[in-house]
């Protein structure tokens, strides 16, 4: 493996991982966004839009690739994989993507509501509300506000909105470009440079005005017809990715939740029957980050699931130095191999390069969990201060699920 970093032509940086036998190439470009109830996530959509576009996207499937994009709350990627031989239709399409939107006849109204059902699906599944969940939770507005924004705001939005929105955020200045897989460095970085040559930015670089996350703990219950369980979230402040505890945080998650091993799944599923299943996860960018428990019970659960929360909190808090190290292997281990494609890798080494700011090969990022030590699990795992909440069935039993929550606390 070989890793390379260029400056573009625009200006732009490329960072890009040479693995000469891999018979995929992934490439994206991640960009620098400010919170926006929703008008980044529209963008997105419509960076798919347009006669050119849809003939690019047609012939990637036709040679087995595929193009993908996603929003987060404070940056956008878009990626494409493709066979090797084909990487010239991977830039291609990433250089339509950053292009300024098009609104072809009629597909501006029927993309927008289809965001609408992509809310409405959103809100009906709790593994998909806990990004939105927590952050509602752990940070006042608006960097509390949902990345797919309201509905209310939805309907409002312009093609001359989200135009006047490209122009500010997509500045060669605020993307980053990445590569991954099998390539020639120079011949991807002049057929690059030709492809962006193609994009008309606007002239200025606009600051990035972000405002600053402002943290709260607060607990509360959410209403959700046609539920059967409660959904318990448990989330929690965590050192941001550039932050040397970061890889503590990461080593703390698996030993919590996660996996068959982990100590929430044992003592919640394994000895009691409590769940079916127990996740733990994390959610950060440059200026923000959390951890996670979720759970889904039925709602006269919830105060023991609660404090079993507690309790694995309280366990890590007392980790010996052997469970550390198997916590340890166990992240690093599922850092190597549980990402198989090189778009995740991909997308994986961008965001940690967005996020930290530190150039670096993909398979230098799990340093960071190397270099975490027991203390350092020890004191994130002590509980000061988090945030709980629950999704909990719209039925009979609501007056019940506010007595079992209460015993929550």
């Amino acid at each position: 493996m070989t890793f390379h970093t260029r400056t573009l032509s625009n200006g732009s940086t490329l960072i890009a991982e040479e693995i000469p036998h891999e018979i995929n190439f992934a490439f994206g470009a991640k960009i620098a966004t400010t919170v926006s109830n929703g008008v980044a996530h529209a963008l997105e959509h419509m960076a798919f839009k347009g006669v050119n576009k849809d003939r690019v996207v047609k012939e990637i499937d036709r040679r087995s690739g595929m193009s993908n994009a996603a929003t987060y709350r404070e940056s956008t990627f878009y990626v494409s994989r493709v066979p090797a031989e084909y990487f010239k239709l991977a830039l291609s399409n990433i250089r339509h993507s950053i292009s300024k939107p098009l609104f072809p006849q009629g597909q501006f109204k029927t993309e927008m509501s289809v965001i609408l059902e992509e809310v409405s699906e959103w809100h009906d599944n709790p593994d998909a509300s806990v990004g939105d969940l927590s952050a509602e939770a752990l940070y006042k507005s608006p960097f509390g506000k949902p990345i797919l924004g309201s509905r209310t705001a939805i309907r409002s939005f312009t093609p001359q909105l989200l135009t006047e929105y490209w122009s500010k955020m997509y500045n060669p200045s605020r993307i980053l470009f990445g590569a991954f897989g099998k390539f020639n460095i120079e011949i991807l970085v002049g057929e690059l440079n030709e492809e962006l040559s193609k994009v008309s930015f606007k002239n200025g670089s606009h600051p990035l005005e972000k405002p600053s996350p402002k943290k709260k703990n607060s607990h509360f219950l959410v209403e959700r017809p046609g539920l059967d369980q409660a959904h318990l979230l448990f989330c929690r402040h965590m050192p941001l990715p550039k932050d040397e505890l970061y890889g503590s945080s990461e080593i703390l998650n698996h030993y919590l939740g996660g996996t068959s091993q982990s100590f929430l799944f044992r003592t919640i599923r394994e000895d009691r029957g409590l769940a079916y299943s127990v996740d733990a996860g994390r959610d950060g960018e440059t200026d923000h980050s959390c951890s996670y428990v979720l759970v889904g019970t039925d709602p006269k659960n919830m105060s023991l699931v609660g404090e079993l929360i507690r309790q694995g909190y309280n366990s890590a808090s007392k980790m010996t130095r052997k469970t550390f190290k198997e916590a340890q292997e166990i992240a690093v281990d599922r850092f190597k191999y549980n990402i198989e494609g090189p778009e995740e890798k991909l997308e994986e080494l961008v965001s940690y390069v967005f996020s930290t700011g530190r150039i670096t090969s993909y398979s230098d990022m799990a340093s960071d969990l190397k270099n975490a030590t027991v203390e350092q699990v020890r004191h994130l795992a002590k509980l000061n201060g988090h945030s709980t909440l629950a999704m909990i069935p719209t039925n009979k039993r609501k007056e019940k699920s506010q007595e079992y929550w209460d015993a929550v606390f």
